[in-house]
């Protein structure tokens, strides 16, 4: 019997998503809650030797410590170099003025157990499946938006198949750091599968077809790691979760309360918003009591 390209087994990755026999890619949507299941269900279900994500080395031990404090939220910092002004106006003097330290900007990685990013590093950590973070370091990283499907699909289709169907409609990567990140983890994937027999790469999935052709092309990339500021962990403040979480705060609490008691938790993406407004209405109801409309 022939078998399809595609797999149909939940959990398991097909021959589509392999870049070599020895690397297994699993693109993802970041801020997935359905994702980061996604993410679990294949580790659980498939023998890795080890994990690769994209996320820079500077990152690998505040992100495994800071993993360790879930379900406590954390960001992981990273300083960027400073941008120097050299023109001159008279605002520009008042404000050095009344500003002993410039702010600066910063590259973070936000500790939420919904990331997928996050949840794979949570579960190769608690299988002792080695960890390697092979993305550029940058001194000035560029965020590039891409405009995704709802995840929730990935429920009802393999992580495959979905990939499969947005392909087309994904552009390639602009020139510049974008297109450099792209070749660095090419190449680092390289280096991986002369050491391990068999690599998961989780990264996104407006990333994989590109890092897969640059694999194969082996291209070179031309530029070299930043010289980068360490990185920490800080505490963001609880009115500041909803800006840090990628799904909503309440939401993220079902996702960790089910893991703690080894609850089902496949649909909180959508039983959750029930459930947040059922648990508001409690609340109103116990705070107003007779006044409650």
């Amino acid at each position: 019997m022939p078998v399809s390209v595609l797999a149909y087994n939940r959990g398991m990755l097909s021959e589509f998503l392999q870049i070599s026999p020895k690397i297994t890619v699993l693109p993802v949507v970041h801020g997935s809650g359905d994702f980061a299941i996604e993410v679990r269900r294949v580790m659980l279900a498939q023998k890795f030797d080890c994990l690769a994500v994209p996320l820079p080395g500077s990152f690998h031990e505040p992100v495994e410590a800071a993993i360790h404090d879930l379900p406590n939220i954390t960001l992981v910092i990273q300083p960027e170099a400073r941008q120097f002004d050299t023109g001159w106006s008279p605002d520009s003097e008042r404000e050095d003025d009344d500003e002993s330290e410039p702010s600066r900007e910063c590259s973070y990685v936000p500790i939420d157990p919904c990331q997928p990013v996050i949840a794979a590093i949570r579960i190769a950590m608690q299988e002792r499946i080695p960890r390697a973070f092979i993305d550029l370091e940058t001194e000035n990283f560029r965020s590039i938006p891409a405009s995704l499907p709802d995840p929730y699909a990935v429920k009802q289709i393999a992580a495959d198949r979905f990939a499969a169907a947005v392909l087309p409609a994904i552009p390639r990567p602009a020139e510049g750091q974008p297109e450099h990140r792209v070749a660095f983890m090419a190449q680092r994937l390289r280096e991986l599968e002369q050491k391990h027999n068999s690599v998961l790469f989780v990264c996104s999935l407006a990333d994989w077809p590109w890092i897969r052709e640059a694999y194969h092309e082996h291209t070179e990339c031309p530029v070299e790691d930043d010289e980068v500021e360490d990185a920490y962990i800080v505490q963001p403040e609880t009115s500041g979760l909803l800006f840090v979480l990628s799904e909503l705060p309440y939401i993220t609490g079902l996702y960790e309360l089910a893991r703690a008691r080894l609850d089902e938790d496949d649909n909180f993406s959508f039983d959750g918003v029930k459930q947040l407004v059922l648990d508001s209405r409690v609340e109103y109801e116990n705070d107003l009591g007779a006044r409650a409309r």
